[in-house]
């Protein structure tokens, strides 16, 4: 079996179980619509939670790295967002405009400028972007909050790391307060706003304080990492169920806690496991294989699986009178990862090859 030595096992092993996550919810929903069945009451994990937590480790752990040997410039700033933007906004405008062919040439601008949900959520023929757009806005934020630490205050790289992490978390969660306080509490209203870029950044930074823990607090980071994984594994599995719970038996009302302080927890609990998370090996070459596959793959697997495949398949199925769901779900899967595969090999890959050029020639 060869090892792709780039990459850390355990933590493709995380992205693969949130983008499974993502679109087996993305298929249990529809399901309960077409059988007439309530199917809220199963406990899928929030493989967007995990990502968010998992994206903020990352990038923390390469801006951590970078300041530690670097100072906090104009120039190291923009080397950074050419290194995000290079991976992510080609695969993402790509898909959009076939979106935007799919919904009869028509997209609203905002979903160019990721726009459809900062503070408020807006119609989104792409709907599941939503979390792309937090993504995309956290990128943008954290480096101009630690140049303006390091400027403003004087503060050093890691300090200003720390605080531009922990001020976005209690900016999110005075946010979620904030719209407690000003809606009603329904489903409805706790889905739209646990959709916003203003409440959702709490998430990431959490995985940007792990981070920066594992590099400036070494020591802290890999004690205990056994209790720290089942107890951040007790607390994820809890919440987990307990949030489906309260979505099965509360349809009219979300409460306080859920609202405002669910998504800290939830993420805590995720990071925690990270420092066992990483010494996880797999030994089979064909599990091997998959779980590093579906890594490489889960970005297209997100922007094609639910919008443009299922909707598309869904249609075809209606057309043709089709309803064996057995049979939708084996074909919709096997189409999934085949696209998905072809997106990564010849879009993602492509911009990641002309990524590099790109760095070496204007920032190396």
């Amino acid at each position: 079996m060869q090892v792709d030595k780039d990459r850390n096992t355990g933590l493709d092993i995380v992205r693969s179980i949130a983008i499974l996550c993502v679109v087996l919810l993305h298929l249990v929903i529809p399901y309960g619509i077409i059988l007439k069945k309530d199917f809220s009451w199963i406990p899928i994990p929030d493989g967007v939670d995990i990502f968010f937590v998992l994206s903020g480790y990352l990038i923390g752990g390469i801006l951590v790295r970078t300041f530690q040997e670097k100072q906090v410039t104009q120039k190291e700033i923009f080397r950074f967002w050419t290194m995000r933007w290079f991976r992510t906004l080609p695969a993402y405008y790509f898909f959009t405009f076939v979106v935007f062919v799919l919904n009869g040439f028509k997209m609203p601008l905002k979903n160019l400028l990721f726009l459809q949900n900062v503070w408020k959520f807006y119609p989104n023929p792409y709907l599941e972007t939503w979390s792309l757009c937090v993504e995309e806005w956290f990128y943008l934020i954290l480096p101009l909050a630690i140049y303006f630490f390091t400027r403003l205050f004087s503060y050093n790289a890691m300090r200003a790391i720390l605080y531009a992490a922990i001020g976005m978390l209690f900016f999110s969660l005075l946010t979620r307060m904030y719209f407690y306080m000003v809606y009603n509490h329904t489903v409805q209203d706790f889905m739209m706003v646990r959709s916003l870029v203003v409440t959702r950044l709490d998430a990431i930074a959490i995985g940007v304080f792990g981070a920066w823990i594992k590099y400036n607090r070494t020591e802290m980071w890999h004690q205990r990492k056994s209790l720290n994984f089942y107890t951040g594994l007790s607390l994820f599995v809890g919440m987990t169920v307990l949030s489906a719970l309260v979505m099965y038996r509360n349809k009219a009302n979300v409460d306080l806690f859920h609202w405002n302080f669910g998504f800290i927890l939830y993420s805590v609990s995720i990071i925690l496991m990270f420092p066992k998370i990483e010494e996880v090996r797999i030994k089979n070459k064909y599990i091997y294989g998959f779980v590093t596959n579906t890594s490489k793959i889960s970005y297209s697997m997100y922007l094609i699986h639910n919008t443009i495949l299922f909707h598309t398949l869904l249609l075809i199925f209606m057309y043709f009178k089709q309803s064996n769901l057995l049979l939708f779900t084996v074909i919709y899967l096997l189409l999934l990862f085949s696209l998905s595969n072809i997106s990564y090999r010849f879009l993602e890959k492509r911009w990641l090859n002309y990524r590099a050029a790109f760095v070496r020639k204007y920032f190396d």
